[in-house]
């Protein structure tokens, strides 16, 4: 099976137990919803239903923050996550990594742009996978995708992507103008905003510490 076919194929199965809805950082513009006082109340609550339910799954000690993102403990927590059937980008980052794992398949990496979030920063941070391509002895990868192996695959299960590694920055600004377009806004952001537009043009390390 080539790296492509991984890739989709551990995207249709994330996705399938983490429905793209069931994200926090990810909504509908509210001047396209019902705007009726029920229909807000509804909203709201599913808002901090689903805030609780992520708060609570971020609080387990396998809990794969920077610094301590042990393969093992993105096995453990991608199974969690898996069976939470919610989560955001790191969830089914960790998803995918448990699926490929249970494939048999061990040449993959979770990728993630150093440095992009906080308050100065802007909230633009990004987690995802790669199949396939190495980092350096550092862990990090080209800053260019188009330097990347030819055979190298992205599957990015909450940007609903998975493309070869050198189209994924066209896919992924194809999807954020989607996004656009349906008026789905991220962290209460445009997506087609630079931070979110251009987020691939930004330095990628491995997220991943050795242990």
């Amino acid at each position: 099976m080539s790296n492509i076919a991984r890739a989709v194929a551990a995207l249709q199965y994330v996705k399938s137990r983490v429905p793209l809805d069931q994200s926090d950082n990810k909504s509908i513009r509210q001047d396209l919803l019902p705007s009726d006082p029920q229909s807000q109340t509804n909203r709201a609550n599913k808002r901090l239903e689903m805030k609780a339910q992520l708060d609570k799954m971020r609080s387990h000690h396998r809990f794969p923050s920077a610094g301590k993102a042990t393969a093992k403990n993105v096995l453990y927590y991608g199974a969690f996550a898996l069976a939470a059937g919610a989560g955001n980008c790191l969830e089914m980052s960790c998803g995918t990594i448990w699926y490929l794992n249970e494939q048999g398949h061990f040449d993959y990496d979770m990728v993630y742009y150093p440095g992009t979030s906080g308050i100065n920063q802007g909230v633009r941070d990004h987690i995802f996978v790669v199949i396939g391509q190495r980092t350096d002895n550092d862990g990090n990868f080209p800053t260019d995708f188009g330097a990347w192996d030819a055979d190298a695959a992205i599957c990015d299960v909450w940007g609903d992507v998975a493309s070869p590694a050198r189209d994924y920055p066209a896919r992924w600004r194809a999807r954020m103008g989607n996004w656009q377009t349906m008026g789905i806004v991220i962290a209460n952001r445009l997506p087609t905003e630079n931070m979110w537009m251009n987020v691939v043009d930004l330095p990628k390390k491995s997220y991943l510490t050795p242990g």
